[in-house]
């Protein structure tokens, strides 16, 4: 394990959101889900939807699939991490798993066109990506907290979550399931760590998506894919037990 590996358990453990939240109150998960789907459903298109570049390719597609339930709207994967140390051999500057997944999916965008995405929304859904991370303008802060609904789904508190109206617990990537497309090209596996659990109050990332999306939406890692690999160009024929523990090499 590399040294920057042994630093990254702080990603999982630190500021752990232990619990849902609609405005000031806490309360339980199914309560806050159904106030932030009647939320965004009264947006409508005029909501931007905001992934990480963390998120695996089952959490990025039902992120689309939310935004075509809104008659299309804006959906965007966007970097939340400085490029970091890099040599030729295992280690890569780009500190985001799951890039190649965004790109595949059509979703990738860059972070200068976070502004104009956000500008004058009605609504913002942000999974897993702290907007504020990487920004000392405070233009972007403005810009979000003029938003009057603001549905956070996030496993560690950040500066972006301390604005949320809707705040949505999930989980760490030890905690899931699902799949990311490597620097390389090469769909993985992600494996819910040997024996781990969810930690208490929080949610699989998946079930809360399909909850905000209601009837029709897969509540599994595996259910999402199986729906996933029939409309995305690139994946046709690929099953869940096919990926296997090397994973697949994408045209």
């Amino acid at each position: 394990m590399c040294d920057f590996g042994r630093d990254e358990y702080h990603r999982v453990n630190d500021e752990r959101i232990e619990g849902a939240r609609v405005g000031e109150s806490g309360g339980p998960l199914e309560g806050a889900l159904a106030a932030a789907r009647a939320a965004r459903l009264a947006a409508g298109s005029e909501t931007v939807i905001i992934g990480s570049l963390e998120g695996t390719l089952e959490e990025m597609w039902l992120l689309k699939r939310l935004g075509d339930q809104l008659g299309g709207a804006a959906v965007a994967a966007i970097p939340d991490r400085a490029e970091g140390k890099a040599d030729e051999f295992l280690i890569s500057a780009d500190k985001h798993p799951n890039r190649g997944g965004a790109a595949l999916l059509g979703i990738l965008r860059e972070r200068s066109e976070l502004a104009d995405l956000l500008s004058g929304k009605k609504a913002v859904l942000i999974h897993r990506n702290d907007l504020l991370a990487l920004e000392g303008d405070e233009r972007l802060r403005e810009l979000l907290a003029a938003i009057p609904v603001r549905i956070v789904v996030a496993a560690n508190a950040s500066a972006t979550t301390a604005l949320a109206t809707h705040l949505l617990p999930g989980c760490s990537y030890l905690e899931k399931d699902g799949h990311w497309v490597n620097v390389d090209g090469r769909l993985q596996r992600v494996k819910r760590g040997h024996h781990m659990r969810l930690r208490p109050g929080a949610a699989d990332d998946v079930k809360v998506l399909a909850g905000l999306g209601g009837e029709g939406f897969p509540e599994t890692s595996r259910g999402a894919f199986e729906e996933k690999t029939r409309d995305t160009d690139g994946l046709s024929g690929i099953t869940w037990a096919g990926v296997g523990s090397l994973g697949v090499r994408l045209d």
